[in-house]
C-alpha cells in the first residue's frame, strides 16, 4: 500500500510540474496523448496564443505611433479634410479629426505651405491609415 501511494505522489508531482512549466512547445507527432484529459490540458494553453496574435506584432505598433512629417502646397482645405501637393507632384488628402493640433496653422487657405505631421503609414495616395496629428502652416504670401 505505501508503495502505491508513493508511486501516485510522484506522478502527481511529475504532472503538476509539467502543468506549471513556461515552455509552450508544441506536442511532437509520436508523443501522442494517454488520455482525454490530458488531450484537452494541451489544447488549453493553444487558445491563448491565438488571442496573444494581436501583441506578437510590435514593429507594426511603432509603425504606428512614430510620428512621420509631410510637407505640401495645399489645392484643397474642409473642415474634416486637407489635400496636399507635394514636390513629387502627389495629390495626398489626409482626414483630419478634432484632435488635430491646429495652433499653427491659422486660416489655411489654397497655395499656402502646410506641414503635416501624422502616424501611421501613407502608401502611394492612400492615407487611410494616417492620423494626422499636428498641421504647420506658411502662408503663401509669406514665401
Amino acid at each position: 500500500m505505501k508503495n502505491m501511494v508513493a508511486i501516485l505522489l510522484a506522478a502527481m508531482m511529475m504532472l503538476s510540474v509539467t502543468a506549471c512549466s513556461s515552455d509552450k512547445e508544441e506536442p511532437s507527432a509520436d508523443s501522442a496523448p494517454n488520455s482525454q484529459n490530458e488531450e484537452v490540458q494541451e489544447e488549453e494553453p493553444d487558445a491563448p496564443a491565438d488571442s496573444e496574435q494581436p501583441e506578437e506584432t510590435p514593429a507594426e505598433d511603432s509603425e504606428q505611433t512614430e510620428e512621420q512629417t509631410v510637407s505640401g502646397k495645399v489645392t484643397e482645405i474642409s473642415d474634416d479634410s486637407v489635400t496636399v501637393e507635394i514636390e513629387d507632384g502627389t495629390v495626398l488628402t489626409f482626414p483630419l479629426t478634432e484632435d488635430v493640433d491646429k495652433t499653427q496653422a491659422e486660416n489655411i487657405a489654397s497655395g499656402d505651405t502646410l506641414e503635416i505631421t501624422y502616424t501611421g503609414s501613407v502608401e502611394d495616395t492612400d492615407t487611410s491609415n494616417a492620423v494626422v496629428v499636428k498641421l504647420v502652416q506658411t502662408p503663401a504670401d509669406a514665401e
